[in-house]
């Protein structure tokens, strides 16, 4: 890590977790290139659950090429907390569905400690499933 985002840590760690959520979302709005920057100092300190949330629902509203969000956000949340919250805000679009769970459904499977984590990624996995069977194309092939 870099000077800067050593210091930016820093900064991080002495704010309230809801000052420095502010800071984040202030500093390295998620439609910015320089979101990514966030992704990098968002495991570096521990969080709220309100602060989790609001970071999660900032940060992973978008399509990702890459697990590095999703692993950032494993760091700092239980696996079932997340695997919940991304099951009741999946995707719209069947693409983007099928990337989620080839980049999240491993970074789960990785993180996973408790049975209580593995039936949430359990749950994850079935409603992409239900989702991905009441989609038109899916229908249209058979």
């Amino acid at each position: 890590m870099d000077a800067q985002l050593n210091q930016q840590c820093a900064t991080l760690r002495a704010m309230s977790s809801a000052e420095a959520a502010q800071w984040l979302l202030r500093e390295y709005p998620a439609a910015s290139p320089a979101s990514a920057v966030a992704l990098q100092l968002i495991p570096h300190r521990s969080w709220q659950r309100s602060e989790q949330r609001l970071l999660a629902e900032h940060y992973l509203t978008l399509s990702f090429a890459s697990a590095r969000p999703y692993q950032a956000f494993c760091s700092i949340m239980p696996t079932r907390v997340l695997a919940d919250w991304v099951a009741q805000r999946l995707p719209q679009s069947p693409r983007d569905r099928s990337l989620l769970a080839y980049l999240l459904l491993p970074t789960l499977k990785q993180n996973t400690r408790t049975e209580r984590d593995a039936e949430a990624m359990e749950r994850l996995a079935q409603a992409l499933r239900d989702k991905a069977e009441s989609d038109p194309e899916h229908t249209a092939d058979e």
